[in-house]
């Protein structure tokens, strides 16, 4: 009964606040960033919470997922993502993140060096003045940038490291070497 309830409940406190920020940002001319800067993240957050609500039922498809790819870099190109682009950025994130996974990703982990490197390479691209290209091309620039970088961390340091980490831990029983 409460996972029905929460299904059709957390949809509506998402686009709720959705309004309350349209409201705030526009009519009510809302200029204390303490209230616009609790809205902004609980809208993410509810969106987000709506999708995996929906999960046992309905699961997005790659073409839901490449819908809301889209969709999401169209409201960013108008400057209406903050605004608008909760439920598209949810659906891809998570549906991307429910992709079955495959031997290429079991194999490699290229997600911290994603996070290592992604603020770096955008602020070099802007600096560079992409700036002026949107923020679209900024977005796939980075992408096309970092990952190579990320595979090479993950190949270069990261595997090695955890390798050797292994070697070090002192609660990992070393077998016997022959004699």
């Amino acid at each position: 009964m409460a996972v029905r309830r929460a299904r059709w409940d957390l949809p509506a406190l998402a686009l709720a606040v959705t309004g309350l920020r349209v409201l705030a940002e526009g009519p009510l001319e809302v200029t204390t960033t303490h209230y616009l800067n609790g809205l902004r993240p609980t809208g993410y957050f509810l969106a987000g919470a709506a999708v995996w609500g929906w999960s046992d039922r309905w699961r997005p498809r790659p073409w839901h997922m490449a819908a809301a790819v889209v969709a999401y870099l169209v409201l960013t190109n108008e400057g209406w993502a903050d605004l608008f682009g909760q439920f598209p950025l949810a659906v891809a994130v998570l549906g991307i993140g429910s992709l079955p996974s495959r031997n290429w990703t079991t194999r490699t982990d290229r997600s911290y060096g994603v996070y290592i490197y992604a603020y770096p390479v955008q602020q070099l691209l802007v600096m560079l003045g992409t700036a002026a290209w949107g923020v679209s091309t900024n977005i796939v620039l980075t992408v096309i940038l970092v990952l190579p970088l990320a595979l090479l961390s993950w190949t270069l340091v990261e595997k090695p490291a955890l390798r050797a980490e292994r070697l070090l831990d002192p609660r990992v029983p070393v077998s016997p070497s022959p004699q």
